[in-house]
């Protein structure tokens, strides 16, 4: 536990540098002046993730998920689905995050996110984290992605009703 809450801690200091790097990205992705992603471009990335709770946490989890959520939904437009679905059986909670785009997904790890991570860390090991849709090399590459086991997927093929 102490050696995932210290792996934690860290990832949470080097934070700042990669949110950075995603904000000034967003920057220069195809956007049309109305905020709407150009023709032919689709900028929304979904992530889904797992946190298993340490013995005797999943309560404590469940409930400091449901703040994440409660924030995300007051303050992050850009954040369009959140959910949160319970495995008692893993001991373990799975999430599914989307986001408009690249900024919005910045905007969550800097100021809601952020918030909440030493909080988790003490209560559940991350992992995996599953992101889909074009997320810059240089931050796939970084040491947080890295220790989250995250694996990284561009755009899919298929459709929505």
């Amino acid at each position: 536990t102490e050696r995932v809450w210290a792996a934690g801690a860290e990832m949470l200091a080097r934070t700042k540098t990669a949110q950075s790097h995603l904000l000034m990205d967003q920057a220069t992705s195809p956007v049309a002046p109305t905020g709407d992603p150009a023709p032919g471009a689709d900028n929304s990335i979904t992530v889904l993730y797992k946190w298993t709770a340490f013995p005797g946490r999943m309560d404590a989890l469940v409930e400091e998920y449901h703040g994440v959520m409660d924030q995300m939904n007051a303050t992050e437009p850009n954040a369009t689905a959140a959910f949160m679905y319970e495995s008692p059986t893993e001991n373990a909670i799975y999430v599914r995050d989307e986001f408009k785009d690249l900024g919005a997904m910045a905007y969550h790890l800097q100021n809601t996110a952020s918030g909440h991570l030493q909080g988790l860390f003490q209560m559940a090991k991350p992992g995996p984290f599953l992101f889909f849709g074009d997320v810059p090399e240089e931050v796939q590459q970084s040491p947080d992605m890295k220790a989250l086991g995250a694996e990284f997927v561009p755009s899919p093929y298929g459709f929505a009703r």
